[in-house]
């Protein structure tokens, strides 16, 4: 688990899963009274910030709010700037596809400002006392699952991988990741010695692409482990040698 074994992927230290984000407060509000990751924990805390405690994503997040605002106010714009003598043709199909398409790309944006402010808070507070736990992540060949292409910006694709996450007694759980972004496209990812399927079912980690930490709130199933956990690769290389400590 060396560094150049991670997994070559960007997951924004600034930016959490709702997978790993309290339902309450109250239910991680008193120390986990049995973690069981707690010396990759300690590796992962003395490395950098826990998750949720990070703040160098405030840019980032203000430039997320203005831009949902503009492509909600544009969405709007087109439905009421429709003629409704044509909304029944082609082109009102088209009106429609584009504002389904706005709509989508506003809520990946709501969405990532959600976990990125009252979610990071209840993460943050999860990770204190315990709640989250970190296993070691085998990531396999990925999948692109969608793509988004800005006006001015590089195109957005979006992927997913098959995840066996490997527990301290020895058994390993498989999961499906959550969708991660890249602004690399499938064919430069191949390009790159990175193997690319077509379909979830033709992931079977013949070509694995790499490791990772896994961040997996107690309280919820395994299959709710993230790998957007907000940790640095200098935390996860930290924690993947952590784990193949024997002492861990």
């Amino acid at each position: 688990m060396s560094q150049q074994a991670i997994a070559p992927f960007d997951f924004p230290d600034h930016e959490y899963s709702e997978r790993l984000i309290p339902r309450s407060l109250r239910e991680v509000s008193s120390p986990n009274p049995s973690p069981t990751t707690a010396a990759v924990g300690r590796a992962i805390a003395a490395a950098g910030p826990l998750p949720g405690r990070s703040t160098s994503g405030w840019k980032n997040l203000r430039t997320k709010l203005i831009v949902a605002v503009v492509l909600l106010a544009i969405a709007i714009s087109a439905i009421i700037g429709e003629d409704t003598s044509i909304s029944s043709g082609w082109q009102g199909l088209a009106v429609a596809v584009f504002v389904l398409v706005l709509v989508v790309a506003a809520g990946r944006q709501i969405r990532s400002i959600r976990s990125s402010t009252w979610g990071a808070r209840r993460l943050g507070t999860a990770a204190e006392k315990g709640w989250i736990e970190y296993y070691p992540a085998l990531l396999s060949e990925i999948w692109q699952t969608g793509r988004h292409v800005p006006h001015a910006d590089p195109t957005e694709y979006y992927y997913k991988a098959k995840v066996r996450l490997f527990l301290p007694d020895g058994t390993v759980q498989e999961i499906i990741s959550d969708e991660f972004e890249s602004h690399t496209s499938p064919r430069s990812f191949r390009e790159q010695g990175i193997a690319v399927v077509r379909f979830q079912s033709q992931a079977t980690f013949e070509h694995t692409t790499g490791w990772y930490i896994a961040a997996h709130l107690a309280t919820k199933p395994f299959r709710q482990a993230s790998l957007h956990n907000g940790l640095t690769r200098e935390q996860v290389s930290a924690g993947l040698n952590a784990a193949a400590s024997p002492a861990s």
